[in-house]
């Protein structure tokens, strides 16, 4: 019994050696056929695992360059690093009214302005 490789593409070999007979085959249409053979039968290349998916959620941010006495605007990364809680949490906080919902969002990324936040963090 062959490789499976091998197994995968022998109805096109054999549909090759039958249409070969069929007609008049020159050597360079012979050549090509058995190139095309040769590399159809080789092993593939090895499998290289996918990279690890990300889950979606957002990642915690630096918060060094943040100043919350400067209008300004604050991400959901800022806000799971000032809380210190997870993506998850964070929006379980905001539904239970622990923290405060999003002020606006911005091409569909939710923001909070550095007021809002100074104002949560003193309570």
């Amino acid at each position: 019994m062959g490789s499976p490789v091998a197994l995968l593409f022998e109805p096109l070999v054999l549909f090759w050696r039958h249409d070969q007979h069929l007609r008049s085959t020159s050597s360079i249409e012979t050549h090509m056929a058995l190139f095309i053979r040769s590399e159809m039968l080789k092993e593939p290349a090895t499998f290289q695992h996918k990279t690890k998916r990300r889950s979606g959620h957002t990642r915690p941010s630096s918060v060094e360059l943040l100043d919350l006495s400067q209008p300004g605007r604050v991400r959901v990364g800022h806000m799971l690093t000032l809380f210190g809680v997870s993506h998850s949490t964070l929006y379980k906080r905001m539904d239970e009214g622990l923290c405060p919902k999003a002020d606006g969002r911005d091409g569909g990324r939710p923001y909070w302005r550095t007021e809002t936040i100074r104002q949560a963090l003193m309570n």
